[in-house]
């Protein structure tokens, strides 16, 4: 695929992540191929803390929302939760995506209400099939 996922982190200020991903040409045209060739035009928001996030859901009501779990302040599932509580962010996919890779964190997650639960150090093809389907399975 070619792509590259790259991430800063900044102990007590969070993690910043971007993908690139380059366009391929294909003969027919899939759905999945459309969600690839979009992602250049993707509107990447990009939160510096959990209030600020929230305050970005709401505003902006994004397609799918990256979320790691250890934030400065507060934890992704509290943010989670916040998030699954609101009428306007409640169907939001939100991925966590995160260090915590214990089987308990991730069976906590998947039931605390994340569409799904990717570890670090991550797989760029695991990364793009999860925003594949998250897109597509809007609820």
């Amino acid at each position: 695929m070619n792509g590259t996922l790259d991430f800063s982190s900044t102990q007590g200020n969070g993690s910043q992540f971007w993908l690139n991903i380059p366009l391929a040409i294909q003969q027919q045209v899939s759905p999945t191929m459309n969600i690839k060739n979009n992602f250049q035009n993707v509107n990447l928001l990009v939160a510096a803390s959990a209030d600020q996030g929230i305050e970005l859901a709401h505003s902006q009501s994004p397609s799918i929302i990256i979320l790691d779990i250890l934030l400065p302040g507060t934890n992704g599932l509290e943010v989670l939760k916040c998030l699954k509580q609101s009428p306007i962010t409640r169907d939001i996919n939100i991925i966590a995506l995160t260090t915590e890779t214990s089987q308990k964190n991730i069976d906590d997650g998947l039931s605390a209400g994340f569409y799904a639960y990717l570890t670090k150090p991550v797989d760029l093809n695991v990364v793009t099939e999860t925003i594949n389907s998250a897109s597509f399975n809007t609820h």
